[in-house]
């Protein structure tokens, strides 16, 4: 039996992704948005001191000194995103007394964006699946917009995976 370590460390930080027309178009202005966030030892320690700073002050000052800081800071959002890598192989779990083996077969995923962002993006991969889940307050989306966006980001990803699927992996980018 494999032993699995599940960690869930995480913190808020602002990000601005320019929006493009094409994904092609769209690479170069995220590759650098995020290197900032990722070549940065300052924003390593941002992240982590903003983890650090968000427990402990969560933990020993009163829940409306929190409330307060999330209602003046979260109107200067437009929404919530996450991407959770999952599984690379599917895993499985006994039931208390050992006597049922329980496979787990996919994850629901969502996240609830505290404040008045009031729309939340999740993609989790999971082993040879991808799940895309949008969450909103019914005064930003309604349902039926919550459907078009997700058959909007499905339709750029599918034309994606057709233009690259003639693309060589480079080698240092292969999975093991």
């Amino acid at each position: 039996m494999e032993d699995v370590k599940l960690e869930n460390k995480f913190s808020a930080i602002p990000v601005i992704f320019p929006l493009s027309e094409t994904m092609e178009e769209a690479y170069p202005k995220i590759k650098k948005a995020s290197s900032k966030l990722k070549n940065n030892f300052w924003n390593f320690l941002m992240t982590y001191g903003a983890y650090a700073l968000t427990f402990y002050s969560n933990s020993i000052a009163p829940k409306s000194v929190s409330r307060r800081v999330v209602d003046m800071a979260s109107p200067n959002f437009t929404l919530g995103f996450s991407n959770l890598p999952g599984p690379i192989k599917q895993f499985f779990y006994y039931n208390q007394d050992k006597t049922k083996k329980i496979y787990t077969v996919a994850s629901h995923t969502y996240i609830v964006v505290s404040g008045f962002v009031g729309l939340g993006v999740i993609c989790m991969s999971y082993c040879d699946s991808f799940k895309l889940t949008i969450t909103s307050d019914d005064n930003i989306l309604s349902k039926e917009d919550n459907r078009k966006l997700v058959r909007y980001v499905e339709e750029f990803i599918r034309g994606e995976k057709l233009r690259m699927k003639d693309v060589k992996v480079p080698e240092d980018k292969k999975s093991r």
